[in-house]
């Protein structure tokens, strides 16, 4: 009786690696679509809008390709701030007299485009020091994880407004973020 169980749990764990190995494969071929797609970028002009994007920690070929979709192309807004505003990473507040609700963020512009510079951030967090130092620091301020992300989103996107702007890849030390005194 041990042995027939011991048969399924192979089989049942060689059909996971290949379920996981079809998945890997999906996902690449994914992402090279999602860079095909991407336009290239123009004789003399330097580099594409999409290539500048992924210079960025964090943006891959996914999220560039999503931005440049959801967003189009950054010139039709005045400045960074009206671009965050675009994409909706603006607390909404509900208050009526002295009842007052926990902030949230707006609901307003293309949802997809948020929830990939959320994923995004929680990327450039984990890979870039000058990220983790905003996030580390926005945390000490007494906020939550999830609000600390937002916050290095809302970077990411100055970031890549000011790039597309000077059309200059990224440069870790414009951001002018000094270390981050965690627990002194």
């Amino acid at each position: 009786m041990v042995e027939r169980f011991v048969g399924i749990d192979v089989a049942l764990r060689e059909h996971r690696i290949a379920v996981l190995e079809r998945l890997t494969s999906a996902i690449d071929e994914v992402d090279r679509a999602a860079t095909a797609l991407l336009p290239p970028s123009e004789p003399g002009t330097g580099p594409s809008d999409a290539e500048l994007r992924q210079t960025i920690p964090g943006i891959g070929p996914q999220t560039a390709a999503t931005l440049l979709g959801k967003l189009g192309a950054f010139t039709r807004f005045t400045d960074a701030r009206a671009l965050v505003a675009y994409v909706g990473f603006y607390p909404v507040i509900n208050q009526s007299g002295d009842r007052a609700a926990t902030p949230r963020l707006s609901r307003v512009g293309p949802r997809i485009a948020r929830h990939s510079l959320y994923l995004a951030a929680v990327n450039a967090v984990r890979r870039s020091g000058e990220r983790r130092t905003i996030y580390l620091r926005t945390e000490a301020q007494g906020k939550t994880a999830k609000q600390a992300l937002v916050v290095v989103a809302v970077k990411l996107l100055h970031a890549v407004y000011a790039m597309l702007k000077h059309r200059q890849p990224y440069n870790p030390s414009r951001l002018l973020v000094a270390p981050a005194t965690i627990g002194s």
